[in-house]
């Protein structure tokens, strides 16, 4: 009988070696796939940071453009303001011209 009950916790302790061993094996599987992870989201920040940085430099230079073309714009109407002002001036003047004969 005594021998039995040995045999039976031989085979208990067996049993519990495996599991532990298997627990083990776990452990070491998620700290791999945790390491994994942490290079892949390192790997998925870096993108993420890469393309907010060349969206932030594709506005900065679409503003810039837009900025430009209002300079442009306004020196234009500017210009083209002067010589409108300059065409009514000789035309008053001439006005006054007739006036004054």
């Amino acid at each position: 009988m005594e021998i039995r009950s040995q045999e039976v916790q031989q085979v208990r302790a067996n049993e519990f070696e495996h599991k532990m061993e298997q627990l083990e094996q776990r452990i070491t599987n998620l700290q791999r796939d945790k390491e994994q992870l942490h290079v892949e989201m390192q790997k998925v920040w870096k993108g993420r940071d890469e393309e907010i940085q060349r969206i932030r430099s594709q506005q900065q230079w679409e503003m810039q453009r837009i900025r430009s073309q209002q300079e442009r714009s306004r020196g234009s109407t500017t210009a083209g303001e002067v010589f409108a002002g300059n065409i009514l001036s000789a035309l008053a003047l001439g006005g006054m011209a007739l006036m004054v004969r």
